[in-house]
């Protein structure tokens, strides 16, 4: 259940990075720069999501 959860969570968490990134930044910012921040996010996510050693351990 956890696991799922924490799936969600990371999805969540990436949608509202692109949105904020898309919407909230005036002038807005090239898509090449947007495709930069979306990849290092999902990095950050995915890093952050596999540092915790009781999710692995289930």
């Amino acid at each position: 259940m956890m696991r799922r959860l924490t799936f969600y969570l990371a999805l969540a968490l990436f949608g509202a990075v692109f949105a904020a990134l898309k919407l909230a930044i005036q002038p807005p910012i090239p898509a090449s720069v947007l495709m930069i921040y979306m990849v290092l996010t999902g990095i950050a996510i995915l890093v952050f999501v596999g540092a915790d050693e009781g999710r692995w351990a289930s």
